[in-house]
């Protein structure tokens, strides 16, 4: 049994094809929620055994839909006992309960500051929430960034180095 196609069906099916193509970039591409989450540390001495840490966050929304912002979560961790990060929560931040919204093209920024021991090593870790919006807010968002805080270094004499040569 031979199965023949006419040209009205390839071109039913190019069609229908091609739609369903427009459909999968359209959910994947043109609702994907783009924006872009940096962060900046700057570490100085207070005391003898204290550095003070200011991370500075920097929120960019890209050109597609508003980013509501639910959460903004930033964790200190290191070699020490840190009890808890700084946390805002924006869904109770505006009347009526309403999220911070970026709009397409908008930043903003946040800063946090922690003390931390003079000689650790801190890695910062921010975790951002958020959804697009407003007409799918069934599509969250999570953005990680983490850096890292070296101790403010001294002068000191340049480390040796060695050439391993093979045997």
């Amino acid at each position: 049994m031979l199965i023949s196609f006419s040209a009205e069906d390839a071109k039913t099916a190019a069609l229908a094809l091609g739609g369903l193509y427009f459909i999968f970039k359209f959910a994947l591409g043109y609702l994907m929620i783009n924006a872009t989450l940096q962060t900046a540390l700057r570490r100085q001495k207070i005391t003898e055994n204290e550095d003070l840490i200011i991370a500075s966050v920097k929120i960019s929304k890209g050109d597609r839909e508003c980013l509501q912002l639910d959460s903004i979560k930033i964790t200190p961790t290191g070699d020490f006992k840190f009890s808890h990060g700084d946390f805002i929560d924006f869904t109770g931040m505006r009347s009526p309960n309403r999220p911070l919204r970026l709009s397409p093209g908008e930043e903003t920024s946040f800063e946090f500051a922690f003390k931390v021991p003079t000689d650790q090593v801190t890695k910062v870790d921010v975790e951002l929430k958020g959804w697009s919006g407003p007409f799918s807010k069934r599509i969250k968002g999570y953005w990680y960034s983490s850096a890292i805080s070296e101790p403010v270094a001294e002068k000191k004499a340049p480390l040796e180095t060695k050439v391993l040569t093979p045997n």
